[in-house]
């Protein structure tokens, strides 16, 4: 059997996290604090399913956002799209969970590449929203590869992929620097700005963008958004925006 590249990464990431578990493992025990079977077992799969996740989302993020930004681009119509039944958990009011079946929809998208051929490919975004056909979308396509959509809701994916691969490689780091018992003023650095201003304050100006959006959509034509909805946007667009700049901006300008 051979392994493709992919698989040596996976295969990897696991012997990652289990040497990673070993090294704790020891270091406890030197520090007198030996720790149970277990525990080390739990603590154990926690770091080998993170290192999975860092470096399997890390290779196959990368290449999905090489592609979009190095194929070549192309003004794609949007020409049908399939349908299917998803389930998805949600947690309700009084914290309790439970399964909503929500209709997703997948575009299949037409345009010509440079050699004048006519390519038709579903896109590789879905969505709840119900796709209008004859919409322009701007796609990345290669020959002899799948098409990407490029638009807010792709890119929006690539930062949170993006962020996650922070935190994941922020976490892992820590985890090996107490096995070979080192401490890193620059690693504790950056613990406190990914917290700070990219997690707390990506958030704030992730939402700052939604709110922004949803008053500028109750003005589009054919809206049905009602006033109500818009003036509370509006309310948290404000109340965002002064809070971000009371956070992040004003203390160093006091500076």
């Amino acid at each position: 059997m051979t392994l493709t590249p992919f698989g040596y990464l996976f295969v990897a990431s696991i012997a990652f996290g289990i040497l990673l578990m070993i090294g704790v493992s020891r270091r406890w025990s030197r520090q007198g604090r030996p720790v149970g079977i277990g525990s080390n077992l739990f603590f154990g799969l926690v770091l080998v399913i993170m290192s999975n996740l860092f470096f399997g989302l890390g290779f196959t993020g990368a290449q999905a956002i090489y592609n979009m930004i190095s194929f070549p681009k192309y003004e794609a119509t949007i020409v049908g799209f399939s349908s299917s039944w998803e389930e998805f958990s949600r947690t309700g009011s009084d914290g309790s969970s439970y399964t909503e079946n929500v209709l997703m929809h997948t575009p299949t998208l037409r345009f010509r590449d440079d050699a004048g051929r006519t390519i038709t490919q579903q896109g590789n975004v879905r969505s709840g929203a119900e796709p209008v056909i004859g919409d322009k979308v701007t796609v990345a396509y290669r020959s002899g590869e799948p098409l990407q959509v490029i638009s807010l809701a792709s890119i929006g994916l690539y930062i949170g992929l993006v962020v996650m691969l922070l935190i994941l490689g922020f976490i892992l780091t820590k985890v090996l620097f107490f096995t070979l018992g080192r401490k890193s003023k620059g690693l504790d650095k950056f613990g406190g700005v990914l917290l700070v201003y990219i997690i707390i304050g990506g958030s704030m100006l992730g939402m700052l963008a939604a709110m922004v959006y949803g008053v500028f959509s109750y003005f589009q034509p054919g809206s049905d958004m009602p006033l109500w909805a818009m003036l509370v946007c509006v309310f948290f667009s404000l109340t965002l925006a002064l809070a971000f700049v009371g956070i992040f901006v004003a203390p160093k300008k006091a500076k």
